[in-house]
């Protein structure tokens, strides 16, 4: 007996003829590549992209630069505030704006009779960042002879001033006011 295989087809839609692929290797001629035009026009927009980009990326680290220095100085002045109600003295914050060199800030210790003595070492504020505002204007600045803390908590400028100051970026202008309510001693960081 013999065996008769049976080829089964599968139904087509009328008009359709089969595609004919020929499969794409190396040495095939009928490989399609990119043209110059459409490789540059690539190049061009992942450059401008790229720089978009970085450019809200410097925006973005000089404000958050700006915002840590403000939480910096925030952190001492309630750091003083913390050792005078603890330690039943007074301390305060001194800030060093100094000419050339990042300003500095540090804790100190005002005892009654005596020279002032350095609690912690001065911190730097970070480069580009300095207290006053782009104008320096007298009023914006720190006080000078630092900030004084009672053991109460209350807050006073020694030798008198204003209790609210702002640091700004050298680079972009922006501001950020600090200031203590005298009564409570707290401090709070305003965006300018």
């Amino acid at each position: 007996m013999m065996n008769t295989r049976t080829q089964t087809t599968r139904p087509r839609a009328p008009g359709i003829v089969p595609s004919r692929r020929r499969p794409l290797f190396l040495g095939s001629s009928s490989r399609r590549a990119f043209t110059l035009v459409e490789m540059l026009a690539v190049i061009a927009v992942v450059g401008i992209l790229l720089t978009v980009a970085i450019l809200g990326f410097n925006a973005f680290g000089r404000s958050v630069r700006l915002r840590t220095a403000a939480r910096v100085i925030q952190q001492h002045l309630a750091g003083a505030r913390e050792l005078a109600m603890t330690r039943q003295g007074v301390y305060g914050v001194w800030f060093l704006p100094n000419v050339g060199t990042p300003d500095q800030i540090y804790i100190y210790y005002r005892p009654s009779t005596g020279p002032v003595e350095k609690v912690r070492q001065p911190v730097d504020l970070p480069q580009g960042i300095e207290f006053g505002n782009s104008e320096t204007i007298p009023g914006d600045l720190p006080p000078s002879n630092g900030l004084d803390f009672k053991p109460t908590g209350r807050a006073e400028a020694f030798g008198g001033g204003l209790l609210t100051f702002k640091i700004h970026d050298t680079d972009s202008g922006k501001e950020q006011e600090i200031s203590v309510v005298p009564l409570t001693g707290h401090s709070q960081v305003k965006d300018n």
